[in-house]
């Protein structure tokens, strides 16, 4: 796939780089992450990061998969595995951009020196374009992954490496100035998280451009993490829920039957309630679905409502948890050098957001006996 390659760090490689000075400005990018989840199981995993406009610039990042996450590398180039967004800085205006994540020969001379000068090696595992347009040209991100080894195993299943030009340099023809944060969107079968319970950390390492220059600072250099749990679970049932009310008075007076049904949800990670919204939908997905009606849950994750039950319905119910601040500490997990040491700033860990959609339950209105003198 052609287009031009967003960025390169020049001759040095990100993991052998010589200690810079001190941050000139500030630097706090955090990590998020979400999983998508259907009857069928994990549909999509998501990774990603945002920075302040007025932080220093992002020069390199990676992405730490969980441990016991396994990934898919055996696509051929070509293939689409996800789909990715960007935030970049075009001309001084910030830009959104998005466009696929697709599988690239790691051996295209196009791309070897590039992931050579991110990572120190031209050889990985596998190599993924982030296929990026902006302004009608083609930007290829590459990201260089490998399975975790060393240090970094204890933590980590696989390593995702991108690197990014420096903004206070003069830029390519065509290539954006800086990148203010980005979100990739991996397809079912790319990431399989384990069966077995678990609470894993998906963590990010960044490292900033020293300001105005176009030299990596590693000593100003973040890490953040975000909380996956698994296995999920998105429970919903529903019932006919029958009530009779006196209504009128003398002669007009006479019991009416009310059919409610009762759509029951509860969305678990790991056993645990995942607290958030719901959204219930009057049919199935593939009709209109209004009215439909939404409401938070409570702090287990569970939601109750009653809705007007006119004939047997089909509803359709999802949930979501947005991340949250677990309260654990931010603990780093590696440090980036040994002499000097110099371990990165943990900015936050965050629970990573759930989005549980296709629950479908089908609520029978049962027949009831009239009423003598009513309905």
């Amino acid at each position: 796939m052609k287009g031009r390659v967003f960025p390169m760090l020049g001759t040095a490689a990100l993991f052998v780089l010589a200690l810079a000075g001190p941050a000139f400005g500030y630097y706090t990018p955090t990590l998020s992450s979400s999983t998508s989840w259907t009857p069928t199981g994990v549909t999509g995993i998501q990774v990603g990061y945002r920075q302040l406009l007025t932080d220093d610039a992002t020069a390199a990042l990676t992405f730490y998969a969980p441990p016991a996450m396994q990934a898919n590398l055996s696509e051929v180039p070509g293939t689409k595995i996800g789909f990715a967004y960007a935030g970049l800085d075009i001309a001084g205006a910030v830009a959104a951009t998005s466009g696929p994540v697709v599988v690239a020969n790691p051996a295209d001379p196009a791309i070897a020196p590039l992931t050579a000068a991110c990572t120190g090696t031209s050889t990985h595992a596998a190599v993924w374009l982030l296929h990026l347009t902006t302004n009608d040209v083609p930007i290829d991100v590459p990201v260089s992954v490998d399975p975790a080894s060393g240090p970094e195993a204890a933590f980590a299943s696989y390593t995702l490496r991108i690197c990014f030009r420096s903004p206070y340099i003069p830029a390519q023809a065509g290539q954006p100035n800086g990148i203010f944060g980005a979100d990739l969107s991996f397809d079912a079968g790319v990431f399989t998280p384990p069966a077995s319970g678990s609470d894993l950390p998906w963590t990010g390492l960044f490292f900033p451009w020293k300001a105005g220059t176009g030299t990596i600072n590693p000593a100003a250099a973040v890490e953040s993490q975000s909380l996956a749990s698994y296995p999920l679970s998105f429970r919903v049932t529903g019932k006919d829920v029958v009530s009779r009310h006196v209504v009128g008075q003398g002669r007009g007076r006479h019991v009416v039957t009310v059919h409610q049904a009762r759509i029951v949800g509860r969305l678990t990670a790991n056993g645990k309630g995942e607290p958030g919204g719901y959204r219930v939908c009057n049919g199935d997905a593939s009709a209109p679905c209004l009215p439909d009606v939404v409401g938070q849950t409570n702090a287990n994750g569970m939601f109750t409502r009653l809705l007007p039950l006119k004939r047997t319905t089909r509803f359709t119910v999802s949930q979501y948890a947005e991340a949250q601040v677990p309260g654990v500490p931010c603990n780093p997990l590696i440090p980036i050098s040994t002499n000097p040491l110099i371990t990165p700033t943990c900015t936050d860990v965050t629970s990573a957001a759930i989005t549980a959609t296709g629950g479908h339950v089908t609520v029978t209105k049962r027949a009831t006996k009239p009423i003598r003198g009513g309905t």
